[in-house]
C-alpha cells in the first residue's frame, strides 16, 4: 500500500516547520534583512527565507530546500521517505491507496511508462547528488583535494565559489553513479552548477588511463555544460573544454569595464552548448577557446561554424596570444598566475572589440591540423 498526503497539508507543514526551525542570528540594520543559521552547513548566512513556500537558500553552501530536503540530507533518506516521516511526525493524516497494474497494449503506452520511470529515477538521483555534493564540499578544507587544487594554482575562495569537494572513497554504489565504478579512489567532486544536481570527479590517483569519472546517462540524464549558467550572466564568456579552464578564467579575469565568465564543454562536443543557446539566446560575446592541440583546433572550428549559423556573437581565439607552451588555461595558471591573468584579459578586450577570428579564418590558420 502507498500513502498519500493532501497537498494543502504538505504546504502547511513546510511553512510551519521552517518557522519553527530556522533560527535568526542577527539583524542587519538599514538593510531590512534577518540572517538565519543554515540547516545544511550550520553557517549564519541564510537570508530572505521564502516563508510562504517553506523554503530557504544559503549564501555560504549555496544549497536551497524545504523541510523535506533537510530531513532527507540529515537522515540519509529518499525524498519520499522524508516526506512521510515529517508528515506523520506533524500528525497529518494520510490516505492509503494501491496501484493497480495497467495493461498496456501498445508500444506507445509502454514507451511512455518507461520514460516516466526514467524521469523519476533522474529526479531521485539529483536529490541524492545535492546532498552528496554538500557533504563533499564540507570535507574539502584541509583535505588532499585542497592540496591538489592549490597545486594547480586554485585558491580556496575559487574552490568554494564553485562548490568543489573531496571524497576519499569516491564513486561508490549508492552515491548516484549507477554502480561501483572506482571504490576507494580519492577524487575532487565537481558540481556542474550551483544547483549541484550533477557532478563529475577528477581522480587524484588515476586508474590506468582513467582520470575522470562521470555518472551514466541512464542514471543522471544527459551530461550538462559545466557552469552553463554563465552563458547568460556575463559580457564575455569563454567556451573552454574542462572545469580547470573555467575556474582559471574566473580566478584570472581582471578586466576593467567587462564582466567575464566561462563555460566547459566537457570535451570538444558542441551539442549541449547549441541546445542551451537554442532554448535561450545570449547577448554575451562568446570566445571559443578550446585546448591548443589538434582536437581543440578541430572542435573550435566546428563550434564556431555552428554558432555563426545561429547568429551568435562569437569568435575563435587563434593568434596574437601565447600559452607559453601550455595546452590550456589551467596548465598556464599552474605555471604562472600572472601570465594567465594577462592572457585572459587580452583575449576579453579583443573579444569586446571584435578582433577574434571567424570559423573560416581559423581554418586557414590551422590548415595543417584540419
Amino acid at each position: 500500500m502507498n500513502k498519500h498526503f493532501d497537498k494543502a497539508d504538505i504546504n502547511r507543514v513546510k511553512v510551519d516547520w521552517l518557522r519553527d526551525n530556522l533560527q535568526p542570528v542577527d539583524r542587519r540594520e538599514g538593510k531590512g534583512r534577518e540572517h538565519y543559521v543554515c540547516l545544511f552547513c550550520g553557517k549564519p548566512d541564510v537570508f530572505r527565507p521564502m516563508w510562504d513556500k517553506g523554503a530557504f537558500y544559503c549564501n555560504s553552501c549555496r544549497r536551497s530546500g524545504s523541510v523535506f530536503d533537510v530531513v532527507a540530507f540529515r537522515d540519509g533518506l529518499s525524498i519520499g521517505d522524508a516526506i512521510q516521516r515529517v508528515m506523520e511526525g506533524s500528525g497529518a493524516k494520510s490516505q492509503e491507496y494501491s496501484v493497480k497494474p495497467r495493461s498496456t497494449t501498445t508500444t506507445t503506452a509502454t514507451r511512455a511508462a518507461g520514460e516516466s520511470e526514467s524521469k523519476r529515477d533522474v529526479l531521485q538521483w539529483r536529490l541524492t547528488c545535492r546532498a552528496y555534493c554538500g557533504e563533499a564540499a564540507a570535507r574539502f578544507r584541509g583535505s588532499p583535494g585542497q592540496e591538489y587544487a592549490e597545486g594547480r594554482g586554485f585558491t580556496l575562495d575559487t574552490c568554494k565559489r564553485f562548490g568543489v569537494g573531496f571524497d576519499d572513497r569516491a564513486f561508490q554504489e549508492g552515491r548516484g553513479t549507477g554502480g561501483t565504478l572506482a571504490v576507494g579512489v580519492p577524487a575532487l567532486v565537481l558540481p556542474y552548477g550551483p544547483r549541484r544536481d550533477y557532478y563529475g570527479g577528477r581522480l587524484l590517483r588515476p586508474l590506468g588511463k582513467t582520470k575522470y569519472m562521470k555518472p551514466g546517462a541512464e542514471v543522471a540524464g544527459p551530461e550538462p555544460l559545466y557552469n552553463g549558467g554563465a552563458l547568460w550572466a556575463f559580457d564575455v564568456v569563454l567556451i573552454c573544454e574542462g572545469w580547470a579552464d573555467v575556474l582559471t578564467v574566473y580566478q584570472a579575469a581582471k578586466v576593467d569595464g567587462l564582466t567575464v565568465g566561462a563555460v566547459g564543454l566537457n570535451g570538444t562536443g558542441s551539442r549541449a552548448l547549441i541546445q542551451a543557446l537554442k532554448r535561450k539566446p545570449t547577448r554575451a560575446k562568446l570566445v571559443i577557446a578550446l585546448d591548443d592541440d589538434k582536437a581543440g583546433h578541430r572542435g573550435a572550428v566546428r563550434v564556431a561554424g555552428e554558432l555563426e549559423s545561429m547568429g551568435a556573437d562569437a569568435g575563435v581565439w587563434v593568434m596574437g596570444y601565447a600559452l607559453d607552451g601550455c595546452k590550456d588555461f589551467g596548465d598556464l595558471l599552474k605555471r604562472d598566475a600572472g601570465t594567465a591573468s594577462e592572457l585572459v584579459g587580452e583575449i576579453c578586450r579583443d573579444a569586446s572589440q571584435g578582433r577574434l577570428y571567424s570559423a573560416a579564418e581559423a581554418v586557414e590558420t590551422w590548415a595543417e591540423d584540419l
